[in-house]
């Protein structure tokens, strides 16, 4: 019997791709998920810890996913000034003066 929730909606768990991680930057390790994306209902959810990079191109998503304008993310890390952009190809860059860790979980948008 396949489980529903409220809506009589199916629960659907989601396949979450690894990211291909560049720029020094590394997944923290436990008790953090690894990083990764997921589409679900045509969102794109990012998850997972990453630490040791630097400012720049930390990985990149397929350009069929990328937004059709660049988006900026205020993001949890080290930094409390720190934030995530993705532009049209792809391109996830982070932003932080301090590189101790950078969440990607409160990253997520539609795609259009």
């Amino acid at each position: 019997m396949t489980k529903q929730n409220a809506l009589n909606l199916p629960f659907v768990t989601p396949t979450w791709t690894p990211l291909t991680l560049q720029g020094g930057w590394q997944d923290y390790g436990a008790p953090y998920l690894a990083s990764s994306y997921a589409i679900f209902l045509k969102i794109l959810f990012l998850r997972g810890v990453i630490k040791g990079g630097a400012n720049g191109i930390f990985a990149q998503i397929p350009t069929s996913l990328a937004p059709s304008s660049v988006l900026y993310f205020k993001i949890l890390a080290s930094d409390i000034n720190a934030y995530v952009s993705i532009d049209t190809s792809g391109n996830l860059t982070v932003y932080t003066t301090n590189n101790s860790y950078v969440f990607l979980n409160q990253i997520m948008y539609l795609i259009l």
